[in-house]
This record gives C-alpha cells, structure tokens and sequence, in this order.
C-alpha cells in the first residue's frame, strides 16, 4: 500500500505543498504525508471546504433522531425575516440539495469583486436575506425536486439549525457532532500557523485562510486526517442519526446546465482509473456512488476552498474509509490539462483496496 500511495500523490506534488492521505483498513488506521517544505502529518489542520457538508447533515440527522426537527418541516419556519421563502422548501430540500437553489447565490458578486481568491467572505446576513427573498414557487419549478448541488442551500441549512438551537454554527457543530465524536481538531477559529497547511493558488500562490462567515455549513470548517478518520470510522459502525444521513432521498439528478457539462466532459475525458464511482443518489449531505463490477455502495464527498482540496470516502461493507487532503488549489485550466487532484489519489487508492476483494459471486457468475 505505501508504494501505491507514494506513486498516487507524486504527481501532486511540487513547490511548496503538502498532501496527507489517511486509511482506515481492517481495524487500522494508517497516515502517509508528503510534502515541502515541511511534511505534513495526521495533526495537520486542511481547509475540508465542502467535506463540511457531510457535518452539516449529520447535524440534521441528529436533531431529528433527537425529536427536535422534522425533516419536512419548512425552511422558511426559521426565516421570519423572509415571509414570501417558498413554503414548499423543506429542511430535508436543503440537504439534499432538491430545493431548486442555484449553486451560489445570485448576488456574491459584489463579495467576488472584493476579493476573488474569498468570494464568500463579503457575502453578508443583508446580502443573504436579500437573495431569498427573490425566490418564488415558479422562479424554483424548473430544478425543485431534483439534485441541483448547492452551496447556498446548504449553507443556509446550517444557519437555520443554528438559528434553532440558539447558538453558532460552529458551536453546533462542535457540541453534537465534533466533541461526541473526538474530533477536537476540527473547528472553524483560526488555527494555530504552526499546524495550519497554508492554503495556496493552483500556482502556489499563498492565500489568506478562506472564510464563509454567512455561509459556514456549505463549507467553512478545518480539521486533520485524525478527526476526519475518526468520523469516518463511526460511519462505519453508525448510531440513528448517521444510518439517516445514509438513506438515499433522491436519485434524479437535474438536467445540467452549459457549464456542468462542460465540467462533466472534461472529467470523463481525463478520468484515468478503473473503479472510478458511478453516481447512484443522495442521503443527508452524503452522496451515494456504486463500484463499476463490484455492485458495491460507496459514500462520499469532495471539498475545495481557493487553496485546498479534499476528498473523504467509505465503503460500509467493505469497513474501509479514505481521506486525501492537499493545501492547493485547482484552476479551471486543470480541468483542460487533466492535472492530478486528490481524486485521482482516492481512486487510485480505492483501485487497489478494491482489486484485493474477490468479485461477488453474482458477477462472476455473469
């Protein structure tokens, strides 16, 4: 396994960067770091981006297994700022990114133009309430009920989970999922530079630490190879309120739009691995994907700031789980060149861990 590792993460490596893959497999936790010029560690605090996500819903989960929270109770319940939200927007909508949101909001652009490498740390409360209040029933019919990814809908997922508790994002976060769990490294404070894996540009640029103060549950949290292997190894051995995050709640995808396609070829164009996922639906925040001739389900999710990359996956049946961080950006040129991502190093991985199980009897048998 340490040569396939090695041989996965050379290519992203290069300047001054620094990848960790993190294994769980059979019971055990294994950490590998690369990097320059210092190498990182399980300790290392990552910028997770959209691994965020996944906290988000569990959030959720737990609040409803608590009996504090439907999960078809309207969004708008929390929004009394905004009294035209659609009331057909429900909290299980939010999460599973079926409310027919757009992927950001209409109006980031004047926090975009303030800072272009932080284009949600301008976006304020007003800017926010501003936004949902131009959405209507019929503005939201072409995309509702079908998975449309979203950052704002997650993102405000979060805040109105806050808003219900009474407390912070963060402090949610950290009081129903992270401590529970052991995950004292995994917060949204700026960390400590002795730990932290600066963020860094496509081109190696160093950046400022990515901020979403309005948006936080779509994506604002750091944490280490530890804490996030730690959340995974629960899912492997899951309570209520992750078996829920686990049911799938929608398997049609909305149609794609110019941009995603365009995406979605260059993906497929430079896809270089074998067992590379195949989308099969949505739970609470986790996305569902089946192993190309195994039949097997995986869970996963991936997550990106201007400065870092993430990926964290596992395969209940299999009792394995991966994580990959990498403290650099990708560029839209990366898509075209067909750069190297932590994806590439996940599946590479998952390749070889799935090549080590014998093919079910079902399929061999055609």
């Amino acid at each position: 396994m340490q040569s396939i590792v090695d041989q996965a993460v050379t290519p992203l490596l290069g300047g001054p960067s620094g990848v960790v893959v993190g294994l769980l497999h059979e019971g055990k936790e294994y950490i590998w770091g690369y990097g320059h010029p210092k190498v990182p560690d399980g300790t290392t605090l990552y910028e997770i981006g959209s691994l965020t996500k996944v906290l988000t819903g569990l959030l959720l989960a737990t609040l409803v297994t608590q009996g504090k929270l439907s999960l078809d109770e309207p969004a708008g319940t929390y929004l009394p700022e905004v009294p035209t939200f659609p009331s057909s927007i429900t909290l299980r909508q939010l999460a599973t990114h079926t409310a027919g949101l757009p992927r950001i909001p209409g109006n980031i652009w004047r926090s975009l133009l303030k800072d272009t490498m932080n284009p949600f740390a301008h976006y304020s409360q007003d800017d926010l309430l501003a936004e949902l209040k131009g959405f209507t029933p019929a503005k939201l019919a072409g995309r509702a009920g079908q998975i449309s990814y979203s950052n704002l809908g997650m993102g405000l997922l979060g805040q109105l989970l806050a808003r219900h508790l009474g407390i912070s994002y963060e402090s949610a976060g950290k009081q129903h999922i992270c401590e529970p769990l052991g995950m004292r490294d995994t917060t949204m404070t700026q960390p400590a530079q002795a730990r932290y894996a600066l963020p860094l540009s496509s081109k190696g640029k160093p950046l400022p630490p990515f901020r979403m103060p309005t948006l936080e549950g779509a994506g604002a949290f750091v944490s280490t190879a530890h804490d996030m292997l730690r959340f995974l190894r629960a899912y492997l051995n899951p309570d209520q309120a992750m078996t829920l995050t686990l049911s799938l709640q929608s398997r049609t995808m909305a149609a794609p739009t110019r941009v995603e396609r365009i995406i979605g070829w260059l993906a497929s164009r430079n896809a270089k691995v074998l067992y590379e996922p195949v989308f099969e639906g949505i739970g609470l925040g986790w996305i569902a994907f089946t192993l190309p001739q195994r039949s097997v389900r995986l869970w996963m999710h991936t997550g990106g700031t201007s400065g870092s990359r993430s990926i964290a996956l596992f395969i209940p049946e299999y009792h394995q789980g991966l994580v990959v961080f990498h403290n650099r950006g990708a560029s839209e040129m990366d898509l075209f060149t067909g750069k190297p991502t932590v994806e590439h190093v996940a599946f590479a991985v998952l390749e070889h861990l799935v090549h080590q199980r014998p093919t079910p009897s079902y399929i061999a048998g055609g």
